[in-house]
């Protein structure tokens, strides 16, 4: 197996709580990614290295760019909203964090009253990482909230689907459940394939997908990884291969469509590595987001604060020969 070791220095030093959810826009040449911890989504144009920030007031869990609309469809604490795109223009949020409320759309499904009575010690109250297949269809798991007691037997985790109905209503629909933490998604180039990432498990899990429905089967181990190197977020390569974060491993893994791993990204300055994306203007720079050791406990680890001088940054990894692909977009 090739191991690559990638810089020390970050390309954006930045203190995330929980960076995750990276994605490029290939249009304005940025990439946008959240902190988890901090409510907000982060905004950074390759070519300037402007960084903005838009603060919010309530927890995102992910991030995905609309195919006909400007800005993003994000899980949050408050259900799926339909939030406003990077404007540099737009007054600092910093001290006056921007509502989310107004751009809920449908029912928050984790409001439900039927959400906390399937597991009343483990209730999901917070969306996690998410993808879009083919026909723009948004899929997102669900989870406890940061910093709540876990029990890995209870497996609370689910993944919800999102979509307009027919009559141009929103329909959110549950569409998997059993997962302790449903992370890391991606789908195949011929939209056969569902990778979905269970952190606590540890495993990847993998899905026969049906891109016309939107519906999951024989749903099988993939791969299965130690406990100290949790799978975390995804992406695919052109080839679809899959490249997936290690929490707590300081690496980043790449395996072939069989499973097997043929190339391992390893992260001096940082062990909590959470989610990549392929970007840049050819599409061969792997963006890596981070988490802090305070959110993984670890903050008072003498070695690793010495270690770890950059953990919550975000990095990038040129990996010539390799052409990544770009995140599908919600299509609403």
């Amino acid at each position: 197996m090739q191991v690559l070791t990638a810089s020390s220095e970050p390309l954006i030093r930045i203190d995330t709580q929980l960076g995750e959810g990276p994605i490029w826009e290939r249009e304005s040449g940025a990439l946008h990614f959240v902190d988890v911890g901090k409510n907000c989504i982060h905004h950074y144009h390759y070519a300037t290295k402007q960084l903005t920030t838009d603060h919010y007031d309530a927890c995102i869990g992910s991030i995905a760019l609309r195919k006909n609309h400007p800005g993003f469809i994000a899980g949050t604490t408050r259900g799926f909203a339909l939030l406003p795109s990077a404007d540099p223009s737009r007054p600092s949020s910093s001290s006056k964090p921007l509502a989310i409320g107004p751009h809920v759309i449908g029912s928050n499904p984790l409001a439900d009253p039927t959400c906390y009575a399937e597991s009343p010690e483990q209730p999901n109250r917070m969306f996690n990482d998410g993808v879009c297949d083919g026909s723009g269809r948004f899929f997102c798991g669900s989870k406890t909230l940061r910093g709540e007691p876990f029990l890995e037997q209870r497996q609370p985790g689910k993944v919800y689907r999102v979509e307009k109905g027919a009559n141009d209503e929103w329909k959110i629909e549950q569409v998997l459940a059993g997962f302790t933490i449903p992370n890391g998604m991606g789908i195949t180039s011929d939209l056969k394939t569902m990778y979905i990432s269970d952190t606590r498990a540890p495993h990847i899990r993998a899905y026969d997908y049906k891109d016309s429905k939107g519906a999951l089967s024989a749903e099988r181990v993939w791969v299965t990884t130690p406990y100290d190197a949790r799978p975390d977020g995804m992406c695919l390569d052109d080839q679809d291969r899959v490249y997936v974060a290690k929490w707590s491993g300081a690496k980043v893994t790449r395996y072939l469509p069989d499973g097997t791993p043929d190339l391992e990204i390893i992260f001096p300055t940082a062990n909590n590595i959470t989610a990549p994306v392929f970007g840049g203007p050819d599409m061969d720079i792997l963006f890596v987001t981070s988490g802090s050791l305070n959110e993984a406990g670890e903050d008072t680890d003498a070695e690793k604060v010495v270690k770890y001088t950059a953990a919550g940054s975000v990095f990038a990894v040129q990996l010539p020969g390799v052409r990544g692909v770009d995140k599908r977009r919600f299509g609403w």
